[in-house]
């Protein structure tokens, strides 16, 4: 009787040797494997990735216009939509922190910190702002989005180490300052900024122009009526192209 003893074929691959039949099934279940291995371990490194988003709108007004009560002085106060999506695979959530807005109006820097949540709405030329919770940190969790309106107070700054745009920013400006300062310059930068633990700091900044309609609801008569909502355009960062053609 004959015997087949001719070797099984195989593919060799630089050091290695395949067998045709039953090996490279074996070796396709590595590779699969070590793709699944090397995309869990992207995740791990990855972790939490919590975007900010930028306003529509950012609402400015007098304490009296938005309901916030200090001892003498009348201070502008800050409304805004601050809005965050978590990209991150299942299990990955962002934990945010202190939230809070910087704004730069007529050569001078501002920092206010996030007090209350809120909901706001307006009647006739009145606005109603509803607390609906204290600021305070709280979860995105993976795959999901949070939006909220946050009320802004004048607050101490408080830098963190190696934030040189925070290094300066005053904690206030008086409302009557407020109104001569925009009437002579009407646009206003804001950048909106959150901490998010264990991630640093995520920021989204936006520019403000007030028109005619704007500064004269600054002015009326009555107090509760001193406030408006302009609309606020996304600015984004210059890539490195953009500011080496720009000059910028």
């Amino acid at each position: 009787m004959a015997h087949n003893d001719a070797p099984e074929p195989t593919w060799a691959l630089g050091p290695l040797s395949i067998k045709r039949t039953t090996d490279i099934l074996a070796l396709v279940a590595f590779i699969l494997s070590v793709i699944g291995l090397l995309a869990q371990a992207r995740e791990y490194w990855r972790g939490a990735n919590a975007v900010l988003f930028a306003p529509e709108q950012v609402t400015f007004g007098s304490t009296k216009a938005l309901k916030v009560y200090f001892q003498k002085d009348e201070f502008l106060i800050v409304t805004a939509i601050m809005s965050y999506v978590n990209d991150a695979a299942a299990g990955y959530n962002a934990a945010i922190g202190r939230e809070y807005v910087r704004f730069d109006i007529d050569g001078k820097r501002y920092q206010y910190l996030a007090h209350h949540m809120v909901s706001t709405s307006s009647e006739s030329s009145a606005i109603t702002v509803t607390p609906k919770d204290d600021s305070g940190p709280f979860a995105v969790s993976a795959g999901s989005a949070v939006s909220h309106e946050v009320l802004f107070e004048p607050h101490p700054v408080k830098c963190a180490d190696g934030d040189r745009d925070c290094a300066g920013r005053l904690p206030a400006i008086r409302w009557s300052d407020f109104k001569t300062a925009v009437r002579k310059n009407p646009v206003i930068m804001v950048t909106l900024l959150a901490d998010v633990y264990g991630k640093g700091t995520l920021s989204v900044q936006c520019r403000v122009t007030l028109n005619a309609n704007d500064l004269e609801a600054f002015e009326k008569e009555k107090a509760d009526e001193q406030w408006s909502g302009p609309d606020c355009y996304e600015e984004k960062p210059k890539g490195f192209w953009d500011r080496l053609l720009g000059g910028k």
